[in-house]
């Protein structure tokens, strides 16, 4: 008999807390995270790029995939050596390995539901738009059912937004909870509880979710009718926009028969996914992991680099030839009206 009742989870997620989001270093709350963990009540502005996205497999051939950001970043956090000595390669000497954000939170204290299975579809953003077989996914997890003693969905917060699978999966009987939203200063640790509560994760599509399932105790799987990246998937995203030469990379690296090549053990019913959490704590950069005051420093917290950041930017504001004309007109009109 499936469980419909998810109390047992809803109950232990955090609430929903909007933040400002004043670049990446701020992404999902991660900035919070560690501001806490040091006993700040707010972070600074972060002086650090800090990559959140799993990269698998790491073809790197432009910095845009490890940094997304221009500007007065002096230090760029990636999850590994590997990825530092890609950087390096195109002339950026200032990246350090830390592991990626998600490793920087305390394991919640859950007790995992037996037999339980969370799925985890595709997910949307904002500015995108996708042509998913929803209604097919769905009836095949809802197969699953005689294997389970609970069957949940995690829906991605542009895609509740944009009503992609919701319905779906409740018109099969499978209950839904929202996941992460990136201005949400509990989300990771929201993931962290979601994955921590269930014995099983399974997907249809290549994303962070299977290295941080795997990291949390999911037995984790590839299942169902697979879900590639098209071009036609990324033809609005800003990000491939601006980048296209990355759209065709990842279109290559997502392709069913490439994955299958990668990551075969993925590809199982889920009753006979195993535990990874060695390889998921190897793919989020584990290893690598810096103390909360180390993170801190390298994201330029502390007094003498914030002065600097702000003197710096000063400098370069008035710099600009418009800026410095309004400025000494500014002050020419305060002269006249003092004749």
């Amino acid at each position: 008999m499936q469980e419909k009742d998810i109390y047992w989870l809803s109950n232990n997620l955090p609430p929903f807390k909007e933040i400002e989001l004043r670049g990446e270093a701020d992404y999902y709350g991660i900035s919070h995270i560690i501001a806490a963990q040091i006993k700040r009540k707010l972070p600074p502005k972060s002086l650090a790029t800090w990559t959140h996205g799993w990269l698998f497999p790491e073809e790197i051939i432009s910095p845009s995939q490890l940094i997304f950001y221009d500007g007065f970043f002096k230090t760029h956090l990636v999850a590994n050596q590997s990825q530092v000595e890609s950087l390096k390669s195109f002339g950026i000497n200032n990246a350090v390995a830390v592991g990626m954000p998600f490793i920087y939170l305390d394991k919640p204290k859950v007790t995992r539901k037996e037999n339980s299975l969370l799925v985890m579809p595709p997910h949307s953003l904002p500015y995108t738009e996708y042509q998913w077989d929803q209604k097919t996914y769905a009836e095949e997890i809802s197969k699953l059912k005689v294997d389970f003693s609970i069957i949940v969905a995690c829906v991605h917060s542009s895609c509740v937004e944009k009503g992609y699978w919701v319905k779906e999966f409740e018109n099969v009987g499978i209950p839904c909870i929202t996941g992460a939203s990136i201005n949400d200063r509990n989300a990771l640790l929201r993931m962290q509880t979601i994955f921590s509560s269930f014995d099983y994760m399974t997907t249809n599509t290549l994303g962070s979710h299977i290295a941080y399932a795997s990291y949390c105790g999911c037995k984790v799987s590839l299942f169902g009718k697979y879900q590639p990246f098209t071009k036609e998937d990324g033809k609005h995203d800003p990000y491939y926009i601006k980048n296209p030469e990355l759209l065709d990379l990842w279109v290559r690296l997502t392709e069913e028969s490439y994955i299958r090549e990668q990551l075969p053990h993925l590809f199982v019913h889920p009753t006979e996914a195993r535990p990874m959490i060695d390889w998921g704590s190897e793919m989020l950069g584990l290893q690598y992991k810096k103390s909360p005051t180390q993170i801190a420093k390298l994201l330029g917290w502390f007094y003498i680099d914030q002065l600097k950041y702000y003197c710096k930017f000063l400098i370069n504001y008035f710099e600009r030839p418009n800026v410095t004309q309004r400025v000494l007109k500014g002050i020419a009109k305060k002269l006249k009206r003092k004749e």
